[in-house]
């Protein structure tokens, strides 16, 4: 980085991020029902026993499931990181705008958001593919998954 970059006021997030920023920021109480009301009638977030990331503008970090401490356990996140990643180094597991622990059908499970404010977030060209063995195991995780979610709720 150069010394004028380092310098350089940070730019204020905009679109989905100021969004989902705005929407994690206040009370816990006031929080926990904007969140709740995006989910309902499907999960319920509880003040009292839920968490979310990220928490306003103070603790903008988005949600990295690998590493969500307060959301996942120690050997949930293993999981999720063994299930995403077949090579771990300079790799990442799925990042979300917001993640929340919730109550879902009477079983703790989690809220996961992709938010996009306008059609310019949105790309047909995705990712670069970086590491090929990821890649394949990524694709692995994602058709996983889309089968236990047609599962429960076709289409």
């Amino acid at each position: 980085m150069t010394p004028a970059a380092s310098t350089r006021p940070k730019r204020p997030p905009r679109g989905s991020r100021a969004r989902c920023l705005l929407l994690t920021h206040g009370p816990d109480d006031a929080v926990a029902v904007r969140l709740t009301s995006l989910v309902h009638p499907h999960a319920l977030i509880d003040p009292l026993r839920h968490r979310w990331i990220p928490r306003g503008p103070d603790t903008p970090r988005e949600a990295r499931l690998g590493d969500a401490v307060g959301l996942l356990s120690d050997t949930h996140r293993e999981a999720v990181t063994a299930w995403w990643l077949a090579v771990r180094k300079r790799a990442n597991t799925p990042n979300w705008d917001i993640a929340a622990t919730a109550t879902i059908g009477g079983r703790e499970g989690l809220v996961l958001v992709e938010a996009k404010a306008h059609d310019r977030e949105l790309k047909n060209d995705g990712k670069p593919t970086g590491n090929a063995d990821n890649h394949r195991q990524i694709e692995a995780a994602l058709g996983e998954a889309t089968l236990g979610l047609n599962a429960i709720s076709p289409g």
